[in-house]
């Protein structure tokens, strides 16, 4: 049976996405994502399609995988959804790190860009690979063991913060409310919104 969060479709299967269903789904995708890149460190290809397209794929998954979780998240929140989602982006954290400060691999996407094959690539792909190595600097790939360490703290610490702020948001949007006796102030809304809007004042 296809899981539906890992179903290559544009349009993602919402009501078949449950909360149970999200972190083993997402423990899939982030167990591929780290074969591939133990599969290029490993291989150290030099070419573009060696080097960069299976990382690339495997990112794609993820985040096609989290982009249906993070809209349902935000239109359709309950409980276990919204405790899915929080240590669901832990778990993303922890793999954005833990690639973001692969020096083997930043070794290999940096010797990718010194080939020779590498100037004759679209510029859209090389700036790709010239984003990924930024963004592997700023993960602190340079950095010692200690400085490291200390950075993988403070993005788990931020990423948990950001989700609890995002909780709050959408509890208070939740909350509020704004009663109507005249009907003048809804000039210019359609009839099929005052309707919805009548339905919930009731």
């Amino acid at each position: 049976m296809t899981d539906p969060l890992l179903d290559p479709l544009a349009l993602p299967p919402f009501p078949s996405i449950t909360p149970d269903a999200i972190l083993p789904a997402l423990d899939r995708a982030i167990a591929h994502h780290e074969a591939v890149v133990a599969q290029v460190v490993a291989e150290r290809p030099t070419s573009f399609a060696g080097a960069w397209l299976p990382l690339e794929r495997a990112d794609a998954e993820i985040d096609a995988l989290w982009s249906a979780v993070s809209h349902l998240h935000g239109v359709a929140d309950t409980p276990e959804l919204r405790a899915a989602y929080a240590e669901g982006e832990e778990r993303i954290v922890a793999n954005a790190i833990a690639v973001g400060q692969n020096r083997a691999l930043y070794d290999v996407l940096v010797a990718l860009t010194a080939a020779p094959a590498f100037g004759a690539l679209d510029v859209a792909d090389r700036v790709a690979v010239e984003h990924a190595i930024r963004d592997f600097r700023l993960s602190g790939v340079a950095l010692d063991d200690e400085g490291r360490a200390r950075f993988a703290e403070v993005s788990v610490e931020l990423s948990a913060l950001s989700t609890e702020f995002g909780s709050a948001v959408l509890d208070a949007t939740d909350a509020w409310s704004e009663h109507v006796t005249d009907a003048g102030v809804l000039a210019g809304i359609g009839e099929a919104d005052r309707a919805m809007f009548a339905a919930a004042a009731n």
